[in-house]
């Protein structure tokens, strides 16, 4: 058995990871708001999704990023919390 208590984990995006990442993440944002400017419910909130800005909570969240470690390498998702959608952003050039 592995004790991992002592143990520090850092995961990271590579600069394909990152791009693919931000566009994904600014499409998905950009389609929300553009969904969200048509809810009467969320008048209050129009001006900052009529700038692109979607409202999803008090904190935000929106996205969740998913680092699965295994032998050769780390898979990274990227998932958008409401719509549950998800892109596989892993950069497997680098396996």
């Amino acid at each position: 058995m592995v004790d991992i208590k002592d143990c520090k984990f850092y995961f990271y995006l590579d600069k394909v990871e990152q791009e693919k990442a931000t566009n994904w993440i600014n499409e998905q944002t950009r389609l929300l708001a553009e969904e969200q400017s048509k809810d009467p419910k969320l008048v209050k909130y129009h001006e900052e999704i009529l700038d692109g800005i979607p409202y999803v909570g008090a904190i935000g969240g929106l996205f969740s990023f998913t680092f699965v470690p295994n032998s050769i390498g780390c898979t990274i998702v990227v998932t958008n919390v409401l719509t549950k959608e998800s892109i596989n952003v892993t950069n497997y050039d680098c396996w």
